[in-house]
């Protein structure tokens, strides 16, 4: 008779499944971590140059959202658990994102996958894995972002004094430790005072 006292490892995560399940062979096709790596430069090369879709990454190295985005996809692709960003809502949470725009943004992630060579059953595979994510993404207004109960502005400035030197965003002059500065609170750029917008300007949501 099989024993009652059967151990589980719970070290070793029980894999997704449904529509989340490893896809070993859309893995495979999109030519594995190599593969992935140079689609997602491609992609991004031309996102970054988007009129709609570029303001979104304003501040933002285009090396630090391919990594980001490699290791979202290759956890979900492998069922291995190596990415520790955000969920989609969370990560998006300050972007007024439209069903028409979130639909640019995945015409232009198909495109690229079909330039390079990946077949057409196993792009729209892709799209299918990002509209689980729509409801999460897609909002007419920025969610409140919430730590340790205080609740954390999304858009507009704020003025600190930097502990550590800095350049202006502005001017590119240096900035010393001490001195005070404004700072946008989603983007992180830092003004010194010659440059920097009145403290408490507000920014419209990105809608474009």
């Amino acid at each position: 008779m099989p024993s009652n006292n059967v151990k589980i490892d719970k070290r070793r995560p029980t894999p997704r499944g449904g529509k989340l399940a490893p896809d070993p062979e859309l893995w495979e096709a999109i030519g594995r971590g190599d593969g992935l790596r140079a689609s997602l430069e491609d992609f991004y090369a031309q996102v970054f140059q988007d009129d709609r879709l570029a303001p979104f990454f304003e501040g933002v190295r285009k090396e630090f959202v391919v990594d980001k985005q490699f290791s979202f996809l290759r956890s979900i692709l492998t069922g291995e658990r190596n990415y520790f960003g955000n969920h989609p809502r969370r990560a998006h949470a300050w972007m007024v994102i439209s069903d028409e725009l979130f639909e640019h943004r995945e015409d232009l992630l198909e495109q690229t996958l079909l330039r390079r060579g990946l077949s057409a059953h196993l792009a729209s595979r892709i799209r299918s894995l990002n509209e689980i994510f729509r409801g999460a993404i897609v909002k007419d207004e920025p969610l409140k972002r919430i730590v340790n109960g205080r609740t954390i502005p999304t858009e507009g400035y704020e003025s600190i004094e930097i502990a550590v030197g800095a350049l202006c965003d502005g001017c590119q002059g240096e900035v010393s430790a001490g001195d005070r500065v404004i700072y946008h609170v989603r983007t992180g750029k830092t003004y010194c005072l010659d440059c920097a917008p009145e403290e408490g300007t507000s920014l419209a949501p990105l809608t474009t």
